[in-house]
């Protein structure tokens, strides 16, 4: 049961995270510089790929699945809405 919460966990993080990518890339990047948008796949690729590059891992005891979710929907959304935020004064 563990398995399949941390692959379910897994999916639906980085469809979130793809989302905040898709909108933080509409609202400001392909605007700034007449790119064209992202679709899903890319987005998440992106994603993957800038996280990659820049994770700082902090480990996360077992059995601490607040954090987990901390770490898997609050850190998108709470990018989210910074941007959003932001893009309100552009």
């Amino acid at each position: 049961m563990v398995i399949v919460m941390s692959f379910l966990l897994v999916v639906i993080g980085t469809l979130w995270e793809a989302f905040a990518t898709i909108k933080l890339w509409t609202w400001f990047i392909a605007p700034t510089f007449s790119l064209p948008l992202l679709s899903y796949p890319v987005a998440i690729g992106l994603s993957c790929l800038v996280g990659m590059l820049t994770r700082q891992y902090s480990p996360i005891e077992d059995g601490d699945d607040v954090a987990r979710w901390t770490q898997a929907f609050m850190a998108p959304g709470l990018v989210l809405l910074v941007g959003w935020v932001a893009k309100l004064y552009i």
